[in-house]
This record gives C-alpha cells, sequence and structure tokens, in this order.
C-alpha cells in the first residue's frame, strides 16, 4: 500500500477484505481468503474473523493480489511530441492524474526514471494528492547531443533551467566529470532515491543514432560514485545490440533495421514541426 493512504480507508483504520481469491505472488494457486488491513499495515491473510472496529469490504467476483511495482515510469512526460512550453498548472494537473491513474491500475510503487522529483513524492506523502509510493529519480544525465538532449539542435539553450523544480524536468545536459556531479548531486537535493543516466541513443531522439555509445568512463564513474556516497544506485538508459567485427567501415554496434525505420520517422516528423 501507499505510505498514507487516502480516502474512506485512511491511516489508522482497519479494513477486512473478504469474498474473493487470494494471489499471494509466489506463483502458488490462489486461495480464498481474507485479508486484514490495519492502518498502513497487513496484518493477517486466512480464516480472519472480523474484528468489531473493522470496515467489512466484500470483494465476490473479483481477484486479490498484493500492489504491482512499476520500475520504469514518466509520469512527468507531459509534452514530449510538442517541444512548446507548457504552463505550470496544466503539467501539475496532468502529473497529478498520472499518479493517481498508476495507483488505480494497482500499482502501489513506481519508480520514475526520468521526470518527477522529490516534490511530488512529498505531496503524496503527504496525502494531498492520491498515488502510488513514488522512487523519484529526478532529470534523466544526458550529455550534449545525446538521448535526453531535447532542445532544437540549432538553437542555443541553457541546459540548467528546464524544467519545474519541485514538480518535473525531463533531463539535464552534462559535459564532463564535473558538471555530471554537479547534476547529480542537486537531483539527489531534490530528493531524488536514485540516478538515471542515457549512455545511449534511442528512438525518441533527434541527434543521435540509436546504437551510439554515450557518456565516456569518468563521467558514468563520476555518477556511480555520488550514487555510492547517498548508498544508492545508477539505473542506466542503454539500447544495444549483438557485436560484430569492427572495420575501419563498419560500426562496432548496428541496430535493428525496425529500429532504424522507426527512428527515422521520428526524424522527419520533428523536422515537419519545425518547419511549420
Amino acid at each position: 500500500m501507499s505510505r498514507r493512504p487516502r480516502g474512506r480507508y485512511g491511516s489508522g483504520v482497519t479494513v477486512l477484505l473478504r469474498g474473493a481469491p487470494v494471489l499471494d505472488g509466489t506463483g502458488a494457486d490462489p486461495t480464498h481468503a481474507s485479508v486484514l488491513i490495519d492502518g498502513e499495515h497487513i496484518r493477517a491473510v486466512g480464516d480472519v474473523p472480523p474484528p468489531r472496529d473493522a470496515d467489512v469490504v466484500d470483494l465476490d467476483g473479483l481477484t486479490l493480489l498484493p500492489g504491482l511495482i512499476d520500475a520504469h515510469t514518466h509520469l512527468g512526460l507531459v509534452s514530449v511530441i510538442d517541444p512548446g512550453p507548457v504552463p505550470v498548472a496544466v503539467a501539475a494537473a496532468q502529473i497529478f492524474q498520472n499518479v493517481e491513474l498508476a495507483l488505480l491500475s494497482g500499482h502501489t510503487t513506481v519508480r520514475e526514471v526520468g521526470g518527477l522529483d522529490g516534490g511530488v513524492a512529498q505531496a503524496i506523502d503527504a496525502g494531498l494528492i492520491p498515488g502510488p509510493r513514488l522512487l523519484p529519480s529526478g532529470p534523466a544525465l544526458c550529455q550534449t547531443g545525446g538521448h535526453g538532449d531535447l532542445g532544437p539542435p540549432f538553437l542555443p539553450h541553457d541546459h540548467r533551467h528546464v524544467g519545474t523544480p519541485g514538480l518535473s524536468q525531463m533531463s539535464v545536459v552534462c559535459d564532463g566529470p564535473d558538471e555530471v556531479r554537479v547534476a547529480a548531486r542537486t537531483a539527489f537535493r531534490r530528493g531524488a532515491t536514485q540516478l538515471k543516466v542515457c549512455i545511449s541513443g534511442g528512438v525518441v531522439s533527434f541527434t543521435d543514432r540509436l546504437e551510439d555509445t554515450q557518456f565516456t568512463v569518468e563521467e558514468l564513474r563520476a555518477a556511480v560514485d555520488e550514487a555510492r556516497a547517498r548508498d544508492t544506485y545508477v539505473t542506466a538508459h542503454a539500447h544495444t545490440t549483438p557485436r560484430r567485427s569492427a572495420t575501419a567501415s563498419t560500426p562496432a554496434w548496428s541496430a535493428s533495421s525496425t529500429a532504424r525505420s522507426w527512428t527515422r520517422r521520428r526524424r522527419r516528423a520533428w523536422r515537419r514541426r519545425v518547419r511549420r
């Protein structure tokens, strides 16, 4: 369950769920059992008589299972098709709707890997908006011209003033170990529980190929060192394909023809938007 359940069944309320087959997540066959929830904790599973102070919820015709965990979300991604600015109020409303939909779909924990920061997690934990337990990464760390550098390639842009601190920022461009360290420390300062880095090209990229390798070893080491100092880890966006013999005319990595075709279509669509 989320840290502070909201609505009718809030913290401190005892609830007995009964009448549904229960999947325990171990792979065992479902069993008919009751589940006793006391505040934020599951107290008993089995043939549980309803306590006198419990709210009893009948689940006939339904199936009961543990909350799902989504380890890769972008709930703060509200505008990737239209590169224009989105009003903060609109972005916040869409993000709050996204986190509520995640909870309603059965996800009680989500790991946000590029987008939301600790501000949204605080709002959920305080009971201000409904949502799952949120593990934010803050903005994905990327290099200039790499996956995550979403600015127009022929226009200058300030990489360090994109997004809204306390809400969402999809990515931050950092070049060199020192800039990576600053970006990592800033992400942790804003509530990140782990870091996200982009170390290859991507499908939704305009200035790189899917198979490009990105960030130097020194830059990645800086991110890992900062995560280790916080007793946490780094997760990475990485597209790779089987290595083949590299020659002067043959790249070391090759993307599939399907991925290449998809990337070309995305780039053509982006160029059409720019011409308008």
